[in-house]
């Protein structure tokens, strides 16, 4: 998966996940790939990425 499949993966998800608690995904199995591609970006930008808000966390 190279950046413009796994930008246009993210937009995708974007669809689904809509505001106020509505239509939103609990959980999300992030492929190898994607993983991957994360990890060559944070050796350019380093750990610049947020940190998950817990207030979003599966209970």
């Amino acid at each position: 998966m190279n950046l413009q499949e796994l930008s246009a993966a993210i937009n995708m998800l974007g669809a689904f996940c809509g505001p106020r608690g509505k239509n939103f995904l609990a959980h999300v199995e992030i492929p190898a790939e994607v993983q991957a591609a994360f990890a060559q970006l944070q050796t350019v930008y380093g750990t610049d990425a947020r940190a998950a808000n817990p207030a979003y966390a599966a209970k």
